[in-house]
């Protein structure tokens, strides 16, 4: 059963990394889930202080990540049609 959590919850990091590039894939908190999934493994111990921290911030990079682009388009004079692009971007 460890072989086949660690082995999820790397697929699930390798992914977040990924995630850091593909826009498609929302990196932070895909990595996070993977460290969720380690927590279960019985060989592996990590605090939840440590996931309640991590997920905040991974929560925080997700939402700047979708936050600044539209700021950015109504600070550089972009249109309505602009801003609408960027936050469904």
């Amino acid at each position: 059963m460890d072989l086949i959590l660690i082995t999820l919850s790397g697929f699930f990091i390798l992914l977040g990394i990924a995630g850091s590039f593909l826009p498609v894939i929302p990196g932070p908190l895909t990595s996070w889930l993977g460290l969720f999934i380690l927590r279960f493994s019985p060989s592996i111990q990590i605090e939840n202080r440590f996931l309640i921290l991590y997920f905040c911030l991974a929560l925080f990079i997700f939402l700047l990540d979708n936050i600044i682009p539209v700021l950015g388009s109504k600070k550089f004079g972009g249109g309505r049609g602009s801003t609408i692009g960027s936050s469904l971007g």
